[in-house]
């Protein structure tokens, strides 16, 4: 009786630690998933912010400069297209090149990322979770 009580015994923790492994296993695979979407989602903002302040800087020239001292201030780099927009000498060129764009049957027809906003909506937890 004592041998079958401890072959029980044995069976139910063999059962309980292949369980466990098994847990152990998945739960580090989703974990490299996990990490992948946080840096998807980081980069997918980092470039939405990005586009936003290329169009608030396209359309309002005077933001400019403030802009590029907040980056400055926090020792960011200037995203990559608001780089070139802000190493343009003056906003006069910005202006009658959207001038004559507006006016060539290309441009009406054609929409770039910063004309047309549209946020996608994934729901995998909280801001901080991100942040962490």
């Amino acid at each position: 009786k004592k041998i079958s009580d401890l072959q029980t015994k044995i069976q139910r923790a063999e059962r309980c630690n292949s369980r466990l492994s098994l847990d152990i296993k998945t739960k580090t695979a989703l974990i490299g998933i996990e990490e992948d979407i946080r840096i998807h989602l980081l980069r997918e903002i980092r470039r939405d912010v990005s586009d936003l302040l290329f169009s608030a800087v396209e359309n309002i020239p005077d933001v400019q400069n403030k802009i590029k001292e907040l980056y400055e201030e926090a020792n960011l780099p200037l995203p990559s297209r608001a780089r070139s927009l802000f190493s343009r000498s003056s906003s006069a060129f910005s202006l009658s090149s959207r001038r004559s764009s507006a006016g060539s049957p290309l441009s009406s027809a054609h929409s770039t990322r910063s004309d047309v906003y549209t946020p996608s909506i994934v729901t995998l937890g909280s801001l901080d979770d991100i942040e962490s």
